[in-house]
């Protein structure tokens, strides 16, 4: 697909502007960590480290509709480089019974009717190429809340590559198990695993937002990432994720126990790509490892396209909170318009 396509880092910035200042803006963001990105890669092959995977925190506002476009047009940079790249999100794998598993796979028509061979099973619940898939699936036909068609056009986009790119490019959840109640589930070994790590031993009922939640997935998404990318033999490996993961928010994720933190007490490469950030979000993290997005539209997206306007969602809150998109057709009209103005209509298809 890249060789029908203009390399995103040869779009003419300047002429996008004139056209759409804030498609502009954050591809110009995009671009900007994607070189820096990129000057990290060859520094450590310069040192020899040509198997040592680069590590980058994509951080994200989950309300926010241009951040997500923002991983969208970075991710997509980066693959032009073509090496072999593995891209997390922050969601959980996909959870669920044996039985409703099964169903799941007829459903989508990646099994045949009837009994599900032990390979077929083992495929898309223990490798990563068949986690991945079932996955990613899973994430574009989520019914998440939170700047839903964004989310969608990039958990599409992620999809159509890991399928595209059988191995180059390897897209999974990293995020650890939890129950639906919101706490962290002590059923996935996994999980269980990196709740004892962190807190020396096993305990339940652990809030996924609270510090010892925070702390646990942080955890769970470098090892998930971690795993998958030395797998894999990537050369970049990229975690997305809300932007407090990734330095800390110092109250319910302090600084020591953030995704960068993790990493860099492994010892790994860590490169941090933050959209509209604080100086206090990014303290102590060297002006050549980061990037931060500056003048990107801060739209916010929240609605439940299921239900009728006077159920939705954003109606709970504060009428001085309700987002600027509170429908998919209004959010829709930004996206697909943005990746048009950037000349990446393509990415929608």
């Amino acid at each position: 697909m890249a060789a029908r396509h203009k390399k995103i880092l040869d779009i003419d910035i300047a002429a996008v502007e004139k056209i759409d200042p804030e498609a502009a803006a954050i591809l110009s963001s995009a671009v900007s960590a994607a070189r820096k990105i990129i000057k990290c890669r060859a520094e450590l092959d310069k040192a020899g480290k040509h198997d040592q995977p680069l590590y980058i925190l994509a951080g994200e506002n989950h309300w926010q509709s241009a951040q997500r476009l923002h991983h969208v047009v970075l991710i997509e940079a980066l693959r032009q480089q073509d090496e072999f790249m593995s891209v997390a999100y922050e969601y959980p794998f996909v959870q669920g019974s044996e039985k409703d598993l099964k169903r799941l796979l007829r459903y989508l028509g990646w099994v045949d009717e009837g009994r599900v061979s032990k390979e077929a099973w083992d495929y898309y619940l223990e490798t990563p190429l068949g986690k991945g898939k079932l996955d990613l699936i899973s994430n574009v036909l989520s019914t998440s809340h939170q700047s839903p068609y964004a989310m969608q056009v990039l958990s599409s986009y992620m999809f159509k590559m890991h399928i595209r790119n059988y191995g180059r490019f390897l897209a999974f959840n990293s995020d650890a198990a939890r129950t639906p109640k919101n706490k962290l589930s002590l059923r996935d070994d996994f999980t269980k695993a990196c709740v004892e790590d962190c807190l020396g031993a096993v305990k339940s009922g652990i809030s996924l937002t609270s510090q010892e939640g925070m702390w646990i997935r942080n955890l769970h998404m470098v090892r998930r990432l971690r795993d998958y990318a030395e797998w894999q033999g990537a050369r970049y490996a990229v975690q997305l994720c809300g932007q407090d993961h990734i330095n800390g928010d110092g109250e319910e994720c302090p600084p020591e126990q953030s995704l960068r933190a993790i990493f860099n007490d492994m010892a790994q490469p860590v490169f941090s790509v933050f959209q509209m950030a604080d100086k206090a979000d990014m303290a102590g993290i060297p002006a050549k490892e980061k990037n931060n997005g500056k003048a990107i539209p801060d739209y916010e997206a929240y609605y439940d396209s299921d239900v009728k306007k006077s159920e939705q969602p954003y109606r709970k809150l504060p009428e001085d909170m309700w987002p600027e998109f509170r429908t998919r057709r209004q959010e829709k009209k930004f996206i697909d318009s943005k990746l048009k103005n950037m000349g990446l209509g393509y990415l929608l298809k």
